[in-house]
């Protein structure tokens, strides 16, 4: 009897170490798959965010060039200006560099 109960004992000892055994590899085995998970999410999160950086940069950029635009025509306008006001005067200033050229030469 007593041997039977020893034995019985063992086997249960024997059963427990394997349920513990298999608890153990179950639980490895669901935080590779949660980690790997985890990692997942990350990424698409990652990925969602440089997505949305590239949107909002976008936006940002045109909203820039819409503001600036009156301004870049103005300075166009100006330099439109300037350039006519030169190239009126052009003939002016040739003259007077003729003319001071002419006056060197003759004093000489």
């Amino acid at each position: 009897m007593t041997r039977h109960l020893v034995q019985s004992i063992r086997e249960a000892e024997e059963k427990a170490t394997a349920m513990i055994r298999e608890a153990t590899l179950e639980a490895r085995q669901i935080r590779k798959e949660a980690e790997a998970e985890a990692a997942r999410i990350a990424e698409r999160s990652r990925e969602e965010t440089r997505a949305r950086i590239r949107e909002m940069l976008e936006a940002a950029e045109e909203e820039a060039c819409k503001q600036a635009e009156p301004q870049v025509e103005a300075r166009q306008q100006e330099v439109n200006r300037l350039r006519k006001i030169a190239g009126d005067n052009m003939a002016a200033a040739v003259a007077f560099i003729k003319e001071r050229i002419v006056e060197l030469h003759a004093d000489s």
